[in-house]
Formats: C-alpha cells, sequence, structure tokens
C-alpha cells in the first residue's frame, strides 16, 4: 500500500492505531502534512491527527514530539514568507495541531509553563511572518492560514494572553485585513472573531483598546488605487459586519455597537457608497 492507503486504513478502523508502530505513523504523517493533495492532507492526515492527539494513548514523549516538529522550520516556520507556493499547506496545516495538543494537555497537563509560553510566543512570530492568506485553492484545498492561525490563538486564550501580547494581535490582524493581498471569502472573519471574542471575555483586551482599534479600522489609509483600496473596504466591511452582531450577542460586554455603525457611515462618505 502506498502512503494515502495506509493512512486511509488507520482512518476507517481507528483500533488499529493502538497494535501501529506509532513512532513510523507518526513521522509518516508529519512528512505528509503540507501535501498538495486535499483528501491526504485534510481529510485524512488531520483527522488522524486530531484522533491520535486528542483521544488515542500516545505517550508524553510522543505528544512533545508533535509539538516540537509543529513548533519547527520543519512546521509553522516552513519557508516562512513565501507567498503563492505550496509551503503554505505545511505551515497552516502545522499549526492545527497546536490546538489539539493544547486540548490533550487541557486533560493531562503534561506541557509545563515554560513550554506553553515557547507555543504563544511561536503563534506571535507565526501570526506576524506569514504572508500567505490564501482561502480555498483550486486543485489542492484548503490552505486557510488566517482561519487556522485564528483557532490557534483561540487555543491559547485558555493559557492567558497578556493584555500587551492580545493588543499586539490586534494591531497585526488589522495589518492583514487592511491588505489587498487578503481577501475575506471563505468566512475568515468568524474564525478570526471566534479568538477576538474570547479575548475580549476574558478581559485581555479593555472596552477603550476595542473601540479605539474599531475606529482605525474605518480610518485606513488610501492606497491611490481605486482597485486595491475596495479589497480593503470589502475585507473592513465584512469584518465590521461580522464583529457587530457578534456584540450584539453580549451586551454584558457594555461595548458600543453604535460606534461600528458610526464606521460604517465614516465609509460610506469616503467611498461615495448609498
Amino acid at each position: 500500500m502506498n502512503t494515502k492507503e495506509t493512512l486511509n486504513k488507520l482512518k476507517q478502523d481507528t483500533t488499529m492505531i493502538q497494535h501501529a508502530d506509532i513512532d513510523s505513523i507518526l513521522a509518516l504523517m508529519f512528512a505528509e502534512i503540507g501535501s498538495t493533495d486535499a483528501e491526504l492532507r485534510d481529510s485524512i492526515i488531520y483527522s488522524l491527527f486530531s484522533e491520535m492527539i486528542v483521544y488515542q494513548p500516545l505517550t508524553i514523549q510522543q505528544l512533545h514530539w508533535i509539538r516540537e516538529k509543529a513548533l519547527s522550520h520543519e512546521g509553522i516556520f516552513y519557508k516562512i514568507g513565501e507567498q503563492n507556493t505550496d509551503s503554505v499547506f505545511t505551515r497552516s496545516f502545522s499549526v492545527l495541531l497546536l490546538p489539539l495538543v493544547l486540548e490533550r494537555n487541557n486533560r493531562e497537563c503534561f506541557l509545563v509553563e515554560d513550554e506553553i509560553q515557547e507555543m504563544k510566543q511561536a503563534i506571535l512570530r507565526y501570526l506576524n511572518e506569514e504572508k500567505d492568506f490564501r482561502g480555498y485553492i483550486p486543485e489542492k484545498g484548503w490552505a486557510h492560514a488566517l482561519a487556522h492561525i485564528s483557532d490557534a490563538i483561540e487555543s491559547i486564550s485558555e493559557h492567558r494572553w497578556t493584555m500587551l501580547e492580545a493588543s499586539s494581535i490586534l494591531d497585526r490582524l488589522k495589518t492583514i485585513l487592511q491588505s489587498d493581498d487578503t481577501v475575506l471569502t471563505n468566512q475568515e472573519e468568524e474564525r478570526i472573531l471566534i479568538a477576538i471574542m474570547l479575548m475580549i471575555i476574558h478581559q485581555f483586551i479593555d472596552k477603550s483598546r476595542l473601540e479605539g482599534w474599531i475606529q482605525s479600522l474605518a480610518d485606513f489609509e488610501s492606497t491611490n488605487d481605486t482597485a486595491k483600496d475596495y479589497v480593503i473596504l470589502h475585507n473592513t466591511k465584512t469584518f465590521l459586519s461580522a464583529l457587530y452582531f457578534r456584540l450584539k450577542k453580549h451586551p454584558s460586554l457594555h461595548t458600543d455597537t453604535d460606534l461600528i455603525e458610526n464606521a460604517f457611515d465614516q465609509l460610506k462618505q469616503r467611498f461615495y457608497l448609498s
């Protein structure tokens, strides 16, 4: 059997995992985590990692191996900075392993505080250095790095961001949202908002910081290129619309949603929208 057939067989019957050479299987999966075969990468390998990390009796050493590989230059930092290349699949699917490791740690507490802090700092670095935010790529499937980073940010919220770290996340997300290289067309804003709302609820982001950030989204500088400005406008409106309804569902947060309405009015005036 080839790699895909071998791993798919394990996926179809997870009871076989207990009798397999786990170290070899993990190495095989990680070697193919950035495959351009969407079924192998997403439906088989990620599904198997999810099953094995969260539910299977992996050893502490094996869980640490997964964490270290994901954080390495073979994982989230593989060819970091490249755009429009297939290396994004390795980075994007490696970052998805971190929430799984943290979920297992919530039950078994095998990570020490320094290791959690290392994961936090790696996620922040990856957020800052990733440049490829394509969503669905024809014939190759989902890359979705922005959504996957957001999932990792959300998972770390259980282990506390500092207010300074949360503020830096907002700054970087603003830069991404207001880049004409990024187009929100695959529900990325919803995944981002899950992470942001958790940081608000856990009080890593205070009311004044959030409201100042919302206003800054509407104040973006023109690129002097109408086509590029309209990409940024689309992202800003899409994100603010989603944020508006999220905040409406959480009146206890006391965030003034009128500020978002004012931001929309400001955007309409700037871009002559009816």
